[in-house]
């Protein structure tokens, strides 16, 4: 199910929106350049003016880029088209602010076979639409494992292609960089820290495709409007 949001597309500005309630099912939607890059159900937890937070489950149906030959693919791929597939393995927990070039979170193993880490996601600032939320994965990541929770930076060389292909500019990298620190920063003791300490043991079911309303993902005229089903990079 999805929050009445008729008339808000594309509002930046949480403050402007009616919020979710929480354990509603919105769409968590990576965008790149124009096309959907990977569509993502996704439970409300929280949704306040200055921060949203959602869970992805463990068995969530979702849609992801793959390449030619059905395999996972990063943002400077040239010809790509979506699967479907199923998260696996975490539950992930996230905490988004307005305005922000990353996102922070808890990861668990959803069976608790394991302990969970705090992580630092770079991607675009959030932009709300009438579905949910869209963003971008920028490849660089940051985790931060118990007890001692030291940074450890992954995939520079991945962030450092992403700009040289042009999926952002070096201006934007620098943003990613800064915000991606001061995130780091905040862990595990700051406001982030806390609330993902407060929402982490709150049981959410796999979400499924299907729960967001009909009008939310890769339908035929989104197809046709913004090859998100087919093709390469625009």
């Amino acid at each position: 199910m999805v929050a009445d949001l008729t008339g808000l597309t594309g509002l930046p500005d949480a403050s402007a929106r009616r919020p979710w309630e929480p354990g509603t099912v919105v769409a968590l939607r990576h965008v790149l350049a124009g096309r959907t890059w990977c569509h993502l159900p996704v439970t409300v937890l929280r949704d306040d003016p200055d921060v949203t937070a959602v869970r992805i489950s463990a068995g969530s149906s979702w849609l992801a880029a793959v390449g030619p030959d059905g395999r996972r693919v990063h943002t400077w791929a040239d010809d790509w088209s979506l699967a479907p597939a199923v998260w696996s393995g975490d539950d992930c927990t996230y905490v988004l602010r307005p305005g922000r070039w990353c996102a922070t979170g808890w990861f668990a193993p959803a069976d608790g076979s394991g302990p969970g880490r705090y992580y630092v996601n770079a991607q675009r600032p959030f932009v709300v639409v009438p579905e949910g939320v869209e963003t971008l994965d920028l490849e660089l990541d940051v985790e931060l494992h118990p007890p001692a929770f030291v940074p450890a930076w992954k995939d520079a060389d991945r962030f450092d292609r992403a700009v040289r292909a042009g999926v952002l500019t070096g201006a934007e990298a620098e943003l990613v960089v800064q915000h991606t620190r001061e995130a780091v920063a905040d862990l595990p003791h700051g406001p982030d820290g806390a609330l993902l300490a407060e929402l982490r043991a709150v049981v959410v079911p796999p979400a499924r495709l299907d729960e967001v309303d009909a009008a939310v993902g890769v339908t035929a005229a989104d197809a046709a409007a913004h090859g998100t089903v087919t093709g390469g990079r625009r």
